[in-house]
């Protein structure tokens, strides 16, 4: 049960990158950019599991497909961005960086682009008065996150000192040079599972890959300015977020790097301009997806996972939390013996099938 509805939402955030991806970067660019989004090892190993930060990338495309759409009445689509921002930033405060990624770019380039999100050329007076018609979506955001502001105002103890976290920002900014290239090839993300990092050539062969197909989406792109932009919401989107948050952990990078595969299955797509191979997008999910196979399934049906711990820039993290399953199996073993007598040395795997039956 709790898996179904992780797949609906990867469904419906599959259906909404479709459509956004295509308006932004062209329809070919964007079959390449779902397939490294999805088929990355961040997605396919974080994305599954039934928590707050699982819904980021839903609430972000949702965001960004209202801000984009011309087909919906304007009161109608202002309202439901601000619901969509309200929404996700209900679900968790660290949403917050993701909203001003999206909304800083679309603002700059709806007051001085060349023609702004309502497709209108004008005078920059004109468009200001233009903005005014989005009143909508600051009632449309508090409708969403008006509830979790007044539990956020009232129980603070929970929080944190925030000028204690904004006062270590520029630790987290040294430490973030030696974290990047862990979180990027998605080596942090299998040794959650198996304990161990890839080797330092495949994190590096990963990485340059990664950067040069940035630098080709940024530079050959036919629309070009339309990465530039999102290039520009990537580091909006890190630098906001290494100043509320206290510590490094893997959850909190989900967007960047998704986001940074987007631009890179955008720089394949300059990559294959001047060929049209059939099924490529296809291809390009098959292979990730055997690769993340091979890293991270086969070695944790070998071992069964581990426990041991690895580095994550300023502190360490271990893989116990995902892979050791035996508190688990105490709990449940304990359960059944007290509510229906199964004897304590009933083997676990049994066990489990008999809870499920």
């Amino acid at each position: 049960a709790l898996r179904v509805l992780m797949l609906l939402v990867s469904i419906a955030t599959f259906w909404l990158a479709l459509v956004v991806f295509g308006r932004l970067f062209g329809e070919r660019a964007a079959l390449l950019a779902v397939a490294m989004m999805f088929f990355s090892p961040t997605y396919l190993l974080y994305q599954r599991l039934g928590w707050a930060i699982t819904l980021f990338p839903f609430f972000a495309l949702l965001l960004i497909f209202f801000l984009t759409d011309r087909r919906i009445f304007l009161p109608y689509r202002s309202a439901l961005a601000g619901l969509a921002a309200g929404l996700g930033l209900h679900n968790y405060i660290v949403f917050l960086p993701t909203i001003v990624a999206i909304t800083v770019p679309w603002l700059v380039a709806f007051l001085f682009g060349p023609a702004n999100a309502a497709g209108k050329y004008g005078k920059f007076q004109d468009r200001l008065r233009d903005l005014g018609k989005y009143w909508l979506a600051i009632l449309g955001f508090w409708a969403g996150f008006g509830t979790q502001f007044a539990v956020l105002r009232l129980l603070t103890e929970d929080q944190g000192n925030a000028t204690e976290v904004f006062g270590l920002f520029w630790g987290r900014v040294r430490a973030l040079p030696s974290v990047l290239p862990l979180v990027l090839s998605g080596s942090s993300y299998v040794a959650r599972y198996t304990g161990r990092e890839f080797f330092a050539v495949v994190i590096g062969i990963v990485s340059v890959t990664l950067a040069v197909l940035l630098a080709l989406a940024l530079a050959g792109s036919a629309r070009r300015k339309i990465a530039i932009i999102w290039a520009v919401g990537l580091l909006l989107q890190l630098s906001s977020l290494l100043l509320i948050i206290d510590r490094f952990t893997l959850r909190y990078f989900v967007v960047f790097v998704l986001g940074v595969w987007v631009l890179a299955g955008v720089g394949f797509s300059v990559l294959l301009s001047r060929w049209r191979l059939p099924w490529e997008s296809v291809a390009l999910a098959i292979v990730l997806l055997v690769w993340t196979g091979s890293t991270t399934l086969v070695p944790y049906l070998a071992t069964g996972g581990s426990t041991e711990r690895f580095s994550l820039g300023n502190r360490t993290d271990a893989a116990a939390d995902f892979v050791d399953v035996r508190p688990l199996v105490t709990c449940v073993r304990k359960a059944c013996v007290r509510m229906i007598g199964l004897p304590p040395s009933l083997k676990p795997r049994i066990l489990f099938i008999f809870v499920a039956a």
